[in-house]
């Protein structure tokens, strides 16, 4: 668990570092150079924050997974909500970084399905604890339809990014 923590730890200082260096070029020096190398520029810090965005909700996702969706049958469903709930705050400031980053333009769809994804995934655990909470089967249905509907969000954000970044 510590190495899981110590490993978020450092995803969120490289996080805040791109967050930090986003507002570091100022628009006299971006001025001054080429439109591609502005735009390379542009790219690649969208790049690289969507990968740290990607990387931040698989470790969120994972100890998720681990605390609760693994044990499911083992906790009680307050333990589970509680759980939920925390992971639905953690998801939540990830859309908001996400919605504050001024991705280029050719990274504008990929965030755009990202945050969708997200948003579909947040929706979708809030109507998993509202079916932990009251047993109602469509609380159920919904949940898992909105997570299905938050993986093809994902995938269709992976192959747009697959696009840009052919390997």
């Amino acid at each position: 668990m510590k190495k899981s923590v110590h490993y978020t730890i450092i995803v969120v200082c490289f996080l805040l570092l791109l967050v930090t260096q986003n507002g570091m070029y100022s628009s006299h020096a971006l001025s001054n150079l080429p439109n591609e190398q502005t735009t390379g520029i542009n790219d690649l810090k969208s790049k690289k924050f969507i990968e740290g965005v990607v990387d931040q909700v698989n470790i969120f996702s994972g100890e998720f997974n681990t605390l609760v969706l693994s044990q499911v049958g083992m906790l009680d469903n307050t333990t589970i909500i509680n759980e939920t709930n925390k992971y639905i705050k953690n998801l939540n400031d990830i859309v908001e970084n996400v919605q504050n980053f001024s991705a280029s333009k050719e990274y504008q769809p990929i965030f755009q399905a990202y945050k969708n994804s997200l948003i579909n995934e947040i929706e979708s655990y809030k109507h998993y604890s509202k079916y932990l909470e009251t047993s109602n089967s469509t609380e159920n249905k919904i949940s898992i339809d909105l997570l299905s509907k938050a993986y093809e969000l994902e995938r269709e954000a992976s192959v747009e990014f697959s696009k840009l970044n052919p390997q």
